[in-house]
């Protein structure tokens, strides 16, 4: 049995562990993360108009059986039929306009286009001009709706969450101030700083930081030893104080807070940090444009970090 987990471990990616793997701490959370991925294969069907085509779909997926054209048919239903499920299980994704359902845009696109040539085929004449005019008014409409769709979803202000689905325009303003806190950050770090990131992305990048995210996403210990307590997709771990104390952090920027006004808040999240030597550090970044240019963390008071910007 040692042996097949020290082949496990070698095998599947570290993610697997974080978002796929482990007991949920509420029992309930598995189901709501089922919900959450019938709700995100809802949103998909419903945004991209499938739901208005998928009869043709249908008849797509049936038509012509017992010929070389139903193999493709039936490949696409057997990637659809393993895909779908997985997506479900794992409960969609956390961004907006579908990325992780990506690869049954494909199928979805084959089977309407082989049940719109079956329809077109049960005309008495002049298929072919039927044919272009359904293909090209499919065409039309889908690219307006996706169009308004995709001019909605990066409508600056845009920023609600939806039931876990964040928008692009979130996405967006959220990743470009962490990149200004990395490269505001970045000339005052030293090799031997250590961070405790909210996300293993834009900061940590700019600020070429050495670090691990606090989901575990580059922590062999919080995907291994932490269970699942959110079902948020992607998100369903997270580092506990003790655990990410093992890391010794210089720096522990997952527990934040961005604000308007100079004047320093007292982080509800700090207090096992405060009693173990560290303290608020509140920086101004200009150009932070979700919820203001002031941003406080916790630093180890020994550090005695330095770094323009920050308010005294």
């Amino acid at each position: 049995m040692a042996a097949v987990v020290r082949v496990a471990l070698v095998v599947l990616p570290n993610t697997y562990y974080v978002k796929a793997s482990g007991q949920w701490s509420d029992p309930k959370a598995g189901s709501q993360m089922i919900d959450n991925g019938l709700y995100y294969v809802w949103v998909w069907v419903k945004q991209t108009r499938l739901l208005y085509v998928l009869p043709l779909a249908a008849v797509g997926f049936i038509a012509k059986p017992r010929t070389p054209r139903f193999v493709l048919v039936g490949a696409c239903g057997l990637i659809a039929l393993v895909y779908l499920p997985y997506t479900v299980s794992v409960g969609g994704d956390f961004m907006g306009l579908h990325r992780f359902i990506m690869p049954v845009f494909v199928i979805a696109a084959i089977l309407v286009v082989l049940g719109l040539e079956w329809l077109v085929q049960q005309l008495p004449s002049r298929r072919d001009v039927a044919a272009m005019n359904a293909a090209a008014i499919l065409v039309g409409i889908f690219g307006f709706t996706q169009l308004q769709l995709t001019r909605a979803s990066l409508r600056w202000g845009n920023f609600g969450n939806d039931k876990g689905i964040d928008t692009p325009a979130f996405l967006i303003v959220y990743t470009e101030d962490r990149a200004k806190i990395g490269r505001a950050m970045a000339p005052c770090f030293v090799a031997s700083d250590f961070s405790i990131v909210g996300g293993a992305g834009a900061q940590p990048y700019e600020g070429r930081m050495r670090g691990i995210d606090v989901f575990g996403l580059v922590s062999d210990k919080i995907a291994h030893r932490e269970p699942r307590i959110r079902a948020r997709a992607g998100h369903t771990k997270w580092g506990s104080d003790p655990l990410l104390a093992e890391y010794d952090p210089t720096f522990v920027f997952s527990c934040y807070r961005l604000h308007r006004s100079a004047a320093q808040p007292q982080l509800p999240c700090a207090g096992f940090w405060l009693s173990r030597g560290y303290e608020h550090v509140t920086m101004h970044i200009p150009g932070l444009r979700e919820q203001g240019e002031y941003y406080t963390f916790l630093a180890k008071k020994a550090r005695d970090f330095q770094c323009p910007g920050r308010i005294r």
